[in-house]
């Protein structure tokens, strides 16, 4: 499991022990399938999961909360980017930023993509203006459906 924490704004070794690092992942995962559960998805066991979730991805502790990043190059693009795969409730929103910025470097790449997951319960406008702030541009908007 490839894991950071963040602090004082910036990204260090981890200061927990591995052990504890998936306990926390264990955590932070069943409180995303609760919410996901309300959405209709039809979800894999927690224990798949995790084994899905681990490799490829950095996992940056803020304080006992986590962030899941990975890097994707996307089919239309010369440049790959960073992506935020998940965000604990709690962590703000100019916290996740500066941890994709500060990611970007690790990676090597220049750009980072925020899901609207990042502002949680948010209203529209009011999540616009949010992200206005903290300097991001919507690309695109994904919506899913169930057929």
């Amino acid at each position: 499991m490839w894991s950071v924490s963040w602090k004082d704004g910036e990204l260090v070794p981890c200061e927990f022990l591995p052990e504890t690092q998936r306990k926390l992942l264990r955590i932070s995962l069943y409180g995303l399938r609760q919410e996901y559960e309300k959405t209709g998805w039809a979800l894999v066991p927690l224990d798949v999961a995790m084994e899905e979730i681990i490799p490829g991805n950095m996992f940056v502790f803020v304080g006992d909360k986590i962030m899941g990043v990975s890097a994707a190059k996307p089919w239309f693009s010369s440049e790959g980017l960073v992506v935020e795969e998940f965000v604990d409730y709690g962590i703000p929103l100019d916290t996740v930023v500066a941890v994709l910025k500060a990611s970007a470097s690790i990676y090597g790449v220049r750009r980072y993509a925020v899901g609207t997951r990042a502002a949680m319960k948010q209203r529209h406008s009011a999540l616009a203006r949010l992200y206005e702030r903290e300097g991001l541009s919507v690309s695109t908007i994904e919506l899913t459906g169930v057929i």
